[in-house]
């Protein structure tokens, strides 16, 4: 076995035991934490090979040898952990659209949502499998885009993790409360606040 599939392997064992620990969502989370984190917990894979440990072994004390991972790569390799699945398993209390059907909603082309995605005008899920699924809820009852989207994955640029943020409770100043029902709301500033600490916020 090459060390790349060797280490391959550690790494999926490793995001396999992320989730399991901490679930999706705080899995998903990890790539909104500052790249220190992100490297840290990335690297610990390629740190497990270097001593051809098996997954689930304790690694000596003292420089693994092993060198950090930039942040890009980190991230990517974080992301790859959190998005093997079926679609109504990774998101099961959201009604997803495939690109055709946002497509009707919205009024423009197939093509047009597709290149909103990449520019980071709506969200559009993934997972291992090509293809996207797009958060029906992002979008008002006729099809109109929501204020604030495109400002969250300005911070949160991950798909996946913005909408985790926009989706999951969070512990605004009155109280718990979804950040997308916030920018619902036109509580625009107060959503985008929150998603610069989100990541570095484990509590």
């Amino acid at each position: 076995m090459s060390t790349n599939t060797a280490t391959a392997e550690l790494e999926r064992e490793l995001g396999k035991a992320i989730v399991k620990a901490v679930g999706r969502k705080d899995a998903r989370r990890l790539l909104a934490a500052p790249s220190v984190l992100q490297s840290a917990v990335a690297t610990a894979a390629a740190a497990w090979d270097a001593f051809g440990a098996k997954p689930g072994a304790l690694l000596p004390r003292g420089d693994s040898g092993v060198s950090a991972l930039d942040a890009a790569t980190a991230r990517q390799r974080l992301s790859a952990f959190t998005i093997d699945g079926d679609w109504d398993e990774l998101w099961p209390d959201d009604e997803l659209l495939t690109t055709d059907e946002t497509a009707e909603l919205i009024g423009k082309s197939q093509p047009t949502v597709l290149d909103w995605i990449k520019r980071d005008r709506i969200i559009g899920l993934t997972r291992k499998k090509r293809g996207f699924r797009v958060p029906r809820e992002q979008f008002g009852k006729k099809g109109e885009l929501i204020v604030g989207v495109k400002e969250i994955l300005a911070i949160l640029p991950d798909h996946n993790t913005a909408w985790s943020f926009l989706t999951e409770p969070y512990p605004f100043d009155n109280g718990l409360a979804r950040p997308l029902d916030f920018i619902k709301k036109g509580k625009v500033e107060e959503a985008l606040a929150a998603a610069n600490s989100w990541g570095t916020d484990f509590s």
